[in-house]
């Protein structure tokens, strides 16, 4: 099997513009809004799927973007807190 190109930070990109329904959610993540879309598309061309219709308004999620991020999110989300779980211990160590 291939080596998956995306990233988490891939993912969590997707839920921020899923989330906003812009790519205007760069701001939050500290990223160019550019960053966001491309990455977005890089994911969009491993899958071989939009994952967003774009507009001038915004984004919205078509059907596969709704099941990529109902079955991405949830692990996105595990992985922040497991990282999360992970800092804090290593920080009361420190202390």
């Amino acid at each position: 099997m291939p080596r998956s190109k995306i990233e988490l930070r891939h993912v969590r990109y997707i839920i921020a513009a899923a989330e906003s329904g812009s790519y205007r959610a760069a701001q939050d993540l500290g990223v160019e809004q550019s960053a966001i879309s491309r990455r977005i598309r890089d994911v969009e061309d491993e899958i071989g799927a939009q994952l967003f219709r774009r507009h001038p308004a915004g984004v919205d999620l078509t059907d596969i973007g709704q099941q990529f991020l109902n079955q991405a999110a949830p692990g996105a989300r595990q992985i922040g807190s497991a990282l999360d779980g992970a800092r804090t211990v290593a920080n009361r160590g420190r202390h």
